[in-house]
């Protein structure tokens, strides 16, 4: 559960993606890498896990002899889980809601920490969204002009057979 849940979190990098990952490559292969200027200056990196094909890694910053250090460090699926968890009391009313009793309806709106997949700790117990289902009226996606025609062609069926049928009883 805990892969799947880092599979589909925004807070973690895939290594390869749409990203070449040219820095974590470097640091996989070097052990660190080091820089006199800041990479990240007081802020954390912008992502929280780092997955290759090899692991699952939580990025890393120090200083050492006024340069910066970058190391990735290996933690275990469950231990990346518990680095990109959200406190579910810090998020929306309907998110607390479907922790507690296991779904929520939300109507007309969107909640964003299910459209971000993130994962979130209640009572130290780690959730995340495995499905979503949207419905929308039926008029909404095009099918009103289907069964119009439909309609109208049912009707226009049923005008020809009532004038068939009041001219054969008039004989």
């Amino acid at each position: 559960m805990a892969s799947q849940a880092l599979g589909l979190s925004e807070e973690v990098l895939g290594c390869p993606s749409d990203r070449p990952c040219v820095l974590e490559q470097q640091i996989l292969e070097d052990g660190s890498v080091e820089s006199d200027v800041p990479v990240y200056g007081d802020d954390s990196p912008w992502y929280s896990v780092v997955r290759t094909a090899n692991g699952t890694y939580v990025p890393e910053r120090g200083v050492e002899d006024n340069e910066t250090v970058l190391t990735l460090e290996e933690v275990t699926a469950m231990e990346a889980v518990e680095e990109i968890a959200v406190p579910s009391d810090e998020r929306p009313e309907e998110v607390r809601e479907a922790v507690t009793t296991g779904s929520v309806t939300v109507y007309s709106e969107t909640v964003e920490t299910f459209e971000r997949n993130e994962v979130l700790e209640h009572d130290g117990e780690y959730y995340y969204q495995t499905r979503t289902r949207g419905s929308s009226h039926w008029t909404g996606d095009g099918s009103l002009a289907q069964v119009r025609a439909l309609l109208f062609l049912i009707g226009g069926g049923l005008v020809a057979y009532a004038g068939w049928r009041f001219k054969e009883l008039s004989d």
